[in-house]
């Protein structure tokens, strides 16, 4: 009888020891999922980051907070995206001081890609031509849209013409840098002088271009 008691007492104990064990590796695969989520969060919260632009339409700019997702280029999210894009603490105003805005500050906007003709990073920023680009020829254009008539210079692969660049991109915004741009599209003698080291422009907005 000692035997048999001695023996319920030592299967009690194990197990009572077997119970805590599991306790113990659930708490563990609990804390280890936390870790997990909270690493997730962080890379995804690493890899958005909202860059300010000023996007210039005929008669409107608009300044706001533009998603780009890590490693893309703003070019690279601008072109990703489909005939919309959306715009965070948007601000609206009129390129001539003549023309009212009802509206001047939106918590979000939708941007129709069709009416852009400059994006420009807001800070003012160039952007540090990267392998791409290396690879690429710098040459100086004259470029005119309905809005702007400007000199800058684009990035083109050796050998090639911005007429052939734009045919086999069609709709991608071109890079251009050393943007020398005037806003002719008031009726007055008002203009609009506008100068950045970095812009995208939309090819649809072009009406004519010469390149030397």
């Amino acid at each position: 009888m000692e035997r048999c008691a001695h023996r319920v007492s030592g299967c009690s104990k194990g197990g009572a020891g077997s119970t805590g064990l599991k306790v113990a590796g659930q708490q563990m695969e609990e804390l280890l999922a936390g870790w997990r989520r909270a690493g997730t969060l962080i890379r995804r919260r690493m890899a958005e980051l909202w860059e300010r632009v000023e996007i210039y339409a005929t008669f409107m700019k608009l300044s706001g907070e533009l998603q780009v997702l890590q490693p893309e280029r703003l070019s690279d999210t601008v072109n990703r995206t489909g005939n919309y894009m959306e715009l965070r603490n948007a601000q609206a105003e009129p390129l001539s001081v003549s023309y009212p805005v009802i509206s001047r500050s939106e918590p979000l906007a939708t941007i129709a890609k069709s009416s852009i003709i400059l994006i420009c990073p807001a800070d003012g920023a160039s952007r540090p031509p990267n392998r791409m680009w290396r690879e690429k020829v710098p040459l100086s254009a004259a470029i005119n849209t309905q809005a702007f008539s400007m000199v800058a210079d684009v990035y083109l692969e050796p050998r090639a013409s911005l007429r052939e660049h734009l045919d086999r991109y069609r709709g991608d915004f071109i890079p251009i840098t050393n943007i020398s741009a005037l806003w002719v599209a008031a009726l007055t003698a008002e203009t609009h002088a506008l100068q950045r080291p970095f812009a995208l422009l939309n090819p649809r907005a072009i009406l004519s271009f010469s390149v030397h």
